[in-house]
């Protein structure tokens, strides 16, 4: 008992009210986002493992966790949904960067593209390869 009062103390203390939501101080940052987190450190009992850190301004900022959700139906045709949580990119400048980022804090999948004719669809640059002449 004394335990839960002491840490009931310290969130009214550190958040005004003992009733905060989980997004209120677990926060999604990254690429000028700041949004509420979800999911938690609990890797055995919960659907969405996000780590997080302590952030300067009292709250908590995910640091890790799922990177790639998906759920399949495997129907005929086969149907999915998912999420790549941070984006599908490493580069500062990139549009991709973090572009999920707000799916993933209303706890939304999006839709796979599973064709050629899906993915052609969404296609932002194509670049043909070929073997060069030379030397085998």
């Amino acid at each position: 008992m004394r335990a839960l009062e002491t840490a009931a103390r310290r969130v009214e203390g550190d958040y005004g009210a003992l009733d905060v939501a989980w997004g209120d101080v677990f926060r999604l940052r990254g690429n000028g986002l700041d949004l509420p987190a979800n999911g938690g450190d609990d890797p055995w009992g919960i659907f969405r493992a996000t780590f997080y850190r302590p952030a300067e301004d009292g709250h908590f900022v995910a640091v890790g966790g799922d990177t790639y959700v998906a759920a399949v139906e495997f129907a005929d045709p086969v149907r999915a949904r998912v999420l790549l949580t941070y984006g599908n990119a490493t580069q500062p400048h990139s549009p991709h960067l973090y572009d999920q980022l707000e799916l993933y804090a209303r706890k939304e999948l999006r839709e796979a593209w599973l064709t050629r004719a899906e993915v052609e669809a969404h296609l932002e640059s194509r670049e043909a390869l070929s073997l060069a002449p030379g030397p085998r």
